[in-house]
């Protein structure tokens, strides 16, 4: 949208340069940590949520009404699915190892695990249905195609990229608040049983969700 804003929005947009420099700071912080390794889980991403937030504000503000290519969009959107993807499929596969250790080979496999289980075929459905799509997308230069989508199309799609976004940071919290439980044990022997687990589900639901939060059996699914 900035490539086709006319002069006076992107000088609006230039007016905010010391905000976006420091906020560009903030990735710049979490970018070499990445590249060293040495993210974890117990490193806040507040300042990424706060460059989020300020990102959209810039957006609603001065570039909501401008036109820009539907394909462009669609590949972003796709590209950013599969990264929160990949995001969760990593946090449940560490989900599923501590489920393992802390049932009982003779029990059924608790709510929760279910649960897990099903948002581990739906990923794998999204996943199915992003390839689909970029194959559909047509390419700009492609003269003979092109996609146009109505607001509420746009609309839809947004909402259910809000979802993603929230499901994706609920089982980054459930997995921070595991390592957490895990180094307050006591004997190397102890394991996280089924019921931590879930308490620790039910936390970061109601952290992520707040008002909207109607725990992890409604909410995740």
């Amino acid at each position: 949208a900035m490539e086709v804003c006319d002069p006076d929005v992107l000088r609006h947009i230039a007016s905010t340069y010391h905000v976006l420099l420091t906020h560009e700071k903030s990735l710049d912080f979490l970018i070499d940590l990445l590249q060293k390794d040495q993210l974890h889980d117990s490193l806040s991403l507040n300042a990424l949520d706060k460059t989020i937030s300020f990102y959209k504000h810039i957006y609603k503000s001065y570039l909501s009404q401008e036109k820009f290519s539907m394909s462009n969009y669609m590949r972003d959107l796709t590209r950013v699915v599969l990264l929160s993807s990949d995001s969760l499929q990593t946090d449940i596969q560490r989900i599923q190892v501590l489920q393992k250790e802390s049932e009982q080979p003779d029990n059924d496999q608790s709510p929760f695990a279910v649960l897990v289980n099903q948002l581990i075929e739906s990923n794998e459905q999204m996943r199915a249905q992003v390839g689909k799509i970029n194959r559909l997308v047509p390419q700009d230069d492609d003269k003979n195609r092109s996609l146009t989508l109505d607001s509420n199309s746009i609309s839809s799609i947004e909402s259910a990229i809000r979802n993603l976004d929230r499901l994706t940071k609920t089982f980054h919290e459930i997995c921070s608040g595991l390592t957490t439980q895990i180094l307050l044990l006591s004997d190397a022997n102890e394991r996280i049983n089924t019921q931590d687990i879930e308490n620790i589900a039910y936390q970061a639901c109601d952290k992520v969700y707040k008002k909207e939060d109607s725990g992890p059996y409604e909410s995740l699914w």
